[in-house]
C-alpha cells in the first residue's frame, strides 16, 4: 500500500472528509487530494498537524503498525 492510500485509510478511520482533514492540517481540500493521489509530497508541518489530529503518521510513512498499540 502506498503513502497516499495509507493517508486516505487513516483519514477514513477517523471518519474525516478531505475538507475536514485539510482544515485541521491548515491546508486546502485540493492540496489534501494531491497528497492522497501522491501528486504532491507532504511536508513536516502537514505531518505534524495530522499527527495532532490523531492520524498515525508512523503508519502513513512506513506502513508499519508495530507502534500503534504504544501510541494509543
Amino acid at each position: 500500500m502506498s503513502f497516499g492510500a495509507r493517508l486516505k485509510e487513516e483519514r477514513k478511520r477517523l471518519k474525516l472528509t478531505q475538507t475536514q482533514l485539510a482544515e485541521l492540517a491548515g491546508t486546502t481540500k485540493s492540496t489534501q487530494l494531491l497528497y492522497e493521489k501522491e501528486t504532491m509530497r507532504a511536508n513536516s508541518d502537514y505531518l505534524s498537524a495530522i499527527a495532532q489530529a490523531g492520524l498515525d503518521v508512523g503508519y502513513i510513512i512506513t506502513g508499519s503498525t508495530r507502534w500503534r498499540s504504544t501510541l494509543r
